[in-house]
C-alpha cells in the first residue's frame, strides 16, 4: 500500500514484501516517521508494515533497530521497540537494550520483551506488572511453566498492591480458558483460599484462576465449599459458587440451563461462558442454546451461544449453527464458522466452502478456510478434549485474528485518506468525510450543546442531537422546538457518531473504539405516527465508523477500522478493494 523509500518500482519482489527493498531504507523510512509524530500519536499502518518489513529482512535489521531504542525522539524509540516486537524470539539479542528501554518507559519495548519468551526477560516483566501495567499479564502466561510463576508468585505477596490484585482479577474475569501450566499451580492457589487473613480481592483472585482451570483443580472443591458456605463477603461467596459449578459439583448443566431462563440478576454471558467451559458435557444444552442462538436480541447473547454450541462438539448443534451463517452480526457468523470447525462435520463442508469463498469480510472467509481445513483433518489430528486445556489463547490475538490486514483497511499514512475502487471508479475518503452538523443552527435552542462531540439533524418540530464522549459511551436526544428533551438512546456501550441520509431513510452510526475495542454499527432513524423517534439496529459494521459518504448510485461508503464498505440501504454490506 506505501511506496516507502528504497522500495522497487517493478521487477521482482523484495524481500521486504514491497515496503522497502534494504535495511537502511526501512530504518530511514522509521525514523522518519516517528520523529514527525507527536508525543499523543499511536503507532500507524505504516509502522506495523515497516516492522514486518524488517523482520522478513532478518537479522542484519536487528543492530541498527536496537540502536534507535537509544534515539533522542521517544516516539522513534516506540517505533523501533514496536518493530522489534515483530521478530518475536528472533529478537533475543536486544533484550539487554530492550530492557534499559523498559526502564526507561518505553511502552512498546514491554511488548516486544514478552514475545522474546526468553527466561531473561522474566525479572522485567514481573517489575512491569507490580507497577500495574495490565498488558503483561497475558505475556506471562505465554511463558509457560516460569511465567506462571512469577503470576503466582505476585498473588501470594502480601505486598502486592491492591491495583495490581485489580488487574489480576479483570484479566481472569475475561479469560476464555486457564493459563497453559496448572498442575503446580492448584496447591499455591488452594492456600491464598484457604488464608483468610488475605484481602478479599487476592482470595477473589485465586478463585477465578481456580475456575479457569475447571475440573482439573477439583482438589480445591472443599476449601471453595467452605468459602461459599461461610465468608461473610458475598461476593467471594458468589465467586466460590460459579467456581464450584465450572467444576462439575452437582447437576451443573441443569442450573445453567435454569440461569439462562431467569430474566434478572443473573449475567447470561458468564453462564455461557460456563457451559462452553464443560465441553461435551454440555449436550444436554443444546437445545436452550439453539434457541438462544436463533432468538437472542443481543448479538453478543448470540454470539456466546454459538462458541458454546461449538465446544459441545455433537453433530446435534450443526443444524443451527448452519443457520446461524446468515445472521445479521458478522461476529455471529464468524463464532458459528469456528464453532462449525470444532464439531468437525462433513455436513458443514458445502456451506463453509461457500462463506469462505463469497463472504464480504476477509476475517470470516479465513475463519471458513481454518474450519474447513479443522474437518478435513479431524480423522487424523489430535483436538482437545475439554474447553479449559486448549491452549490459553490471548484476547489480544483473538481480536487480531477478527479484523481486516493491513491490504484490506486500505488507510493510505502518506495522504492521510482511505482509497477504494468501486466498479471502475476510485474513491477516496478523508477523516473529515465524518460529518458532524449537516444543517444549519439557525434558531438553535441549545447554543450550549454545540461542541465538537455532539452531532445534529434537523427534523419536524426540532433538532436530533447525538453525544460521543468517547471511551464512555454516548446518546441520541430528540431536542423539541419548546425545549424539551425526549432520550432515544443512552448508553455506557457505543459513543453515537452521526447521521447519514438516504433518500427516505435516516442513517446513524455508533461505535466503540478503546483499548482494543473496534466495534461498529449502522442504525435506520424512525418517526412513528405519535412523533416519537425510535432506532432500529441496521448492519453490523466490520470495525468502529471512521468516516462515510454517500456515492453517486445512492449507497453509503464507509470507512471502518477494519475496512471500507459499500452499506446499503437494506442493512446488506460489501468490502471494497484496495488499491
Amino acid at each position: 500500500m506505501f511506496l516507502l523509500l528504497g522500495a522497487a518500482a517493478s521487477g521482482e519482489p523484495t524481500p521486504g514484501g514491497g515496503v522497502c527493498a534494504t535495511v537502511e531504507a526501512c530504518v530511514a523510512r522509521l525514523v522518519e516517521l516517528g520523529s514527525a509524530r507527536g508525543p499523543r500519536d499511536g503507532i500507524t499502518n505504516e509502522d506495523e508494515a515497516l516492522g514486518r518489513a524488517l523482520a522478513k529482512l532478518g537479522p542484519d535489521a536487528l543492530p541498527p533497530l536496537t540502536a534507535l531504542l537509544d534515539h533522542r525522539h521517544p516516539q522513534v524509540r516506540e517505533s523501533a521497540a514496536y518493530a522489534l516486537g515483530f521478530f518475536g524470539e528472533a529478537a533475543k539479542p536486544a533484550i539487554p537494550a530492550l530492557t534499559r528501554a523498559v526502564k526507561k518507559k518505553v511502552s512498546w519495548a514491554v511488548w516486544a520483551l514478552g514475545l522474546t519468551k526468553d527466561a531473561s526477560a522474566l525479572p522485567t516483566l514481573k517489575q512491569v506488572l507490580l507497577r500495574g501495567d495490565m498488558g503483561v499479564v497475558s505475556m506471562l502466561g505465554d511463558f509457560g511453566e516460569a511465567g506462571v510463576a512469577v503470576l503466582v508468585e505476585a498473588l501470594e505477596d502480601r505486598k502486592t498492591s491492591t491495583k495490581v490484585l485489580r488487574i489480576l482479577l479483570d484479566e481472569f474475569d475475561s479469560r476464555t480458558g486457564a493459563p497453559p501450566v496448572t498442575a503446580p499451580v492448584v496447591p499455591r492457589l488452594v492456600a491464598v483460599l484457604a488464608d483468610a487473613q488475605r484481602p478479599p480481592l487476592a482470595r477473589r483472585v485465586a478463585i477465578l484462576w481456580l475456575e479457569n482451570i475447571g475440573p482439573a483443580a477439583s482438589e480445591a472443591i472443599p476449601e471453595l465449599r467452605k468459602v461459599r458456605e461461610t465468608s461473610g463477603d458475598e461476593p467471594l461467596r458468589d465467586a466460590a459458587s460459579h467456581a464450584l459449578a465450572a467444576m462439575g459439583e452437582g447437576d451443573v448443566v441443569a442450573n445453567l440451563i435454569r440461569a439462562l431462563d431467569k430474566r434478572d440478576g443473573v449475567d447470561r454471558r458468564s453462564v455461557l461462558a460456563f457451559l462452553g467451559r464443560l465441553g461435551p458435557a454440555a449436550t444436554p444444552a443444546i437445545p436452550r442454546l439453539s434457541e438462544m442462538l436463533r432468538t437472542a436480541e443481543d448479538w453478543e447473547d448470540r454470539e456466546r451461544a454459538a462458541d458454546a454450541l461449538g465446544w459441545t462438539r455433537s453433530p446435534e448443534a450443526v443444524p443451527v449453527l448452519l443457520e446461524a451463517l446468515g445472521d445479521l452480526s458478522w461476529r455471529v457468523q464468524y463464532e458459528a464458522v469456528t464453532a462449525l470447525g470444532r464439531v468437525g462435520s462433513g455436513e458443514a463442508l458445502p456451506m463453509l466452502a461457500a462463506v469462505r469463498q463469497e463472504h464480504w469480510f476477509g476475517p470470516v472467509r479465513r475463519a471458513a478456510a481454518r474450519a474447513i481445513e479443522a474437518i478435513e483433518l479431524a480423522g487424523r489430528a489430535p483436538r482437545p478434549m475439554h474447553y479449559s486445556q486448549g491452549v490459553f489463547k490471548a484476547r489480544w490475538a483473538e481480536w487480531d485474528a477478527r479484523r481486516a490486514s493491513p491490504e484490506e483497511q486500505c488507510w493510505d499514512e502518506e495522504a492521510r485518506q482511505w482509497r477504494v475502487r468501486k466498479g471502475e471508479r476510485w474513491l477516496t475518503l478523508k477523516p473529515v468525510d465524518r460529518p458532524r452538523q449537516l444543517d444549519t443552527f439557525q434558531n438553535f435552542p441549545f447554543p450550549e450543546l454545540r461542541s465538537a462531540q455532539t452531532s445534529f439533524h434537523r427534523v419536524e418540530g426540532g433538532w436530533l442531537m447525538g453525544v460521543d464522549k468517547g471511551e464512555f459511551g454516548g446518546g441520541l436526544w430528540l431536542l423539541g422546538e419548546d425545549g424539551s428533551r425526549t432520550p432515544i438512546l443512552e448508553t455506557e456501550e457505543e459513543s453515537f457518531l452521526g447521521f447519514a441520509e438516504l433518500p427516505g431513510r435516516l442513517l446513524a452510526f455508533t461505535g466503540m473504539s478503546h483499548m482494543g475495542l473496534n466495534e461498529g454499527f449502522a442504525h435506520t432513524l424512525t418517526r412513528e405516527g405519535d412523533g416519537t423517534w425510535t432506532l432500529h439496529r441496521l448492519a453490523q459494521l466490520p470495525g468502529f465508523p471512521k468516516a462515510w459518504r454517500i456515492d453517486a448510485d445512492i449507497t453509503l461508503v464507509v470507512a471502518t477500522g477494519s475496512g471500507v464498505v459499500e452499506l446499503a440501504y437494506t442493512g446488506v454490506q460489501r468490502m471494497l478493494p484496495c488499491p
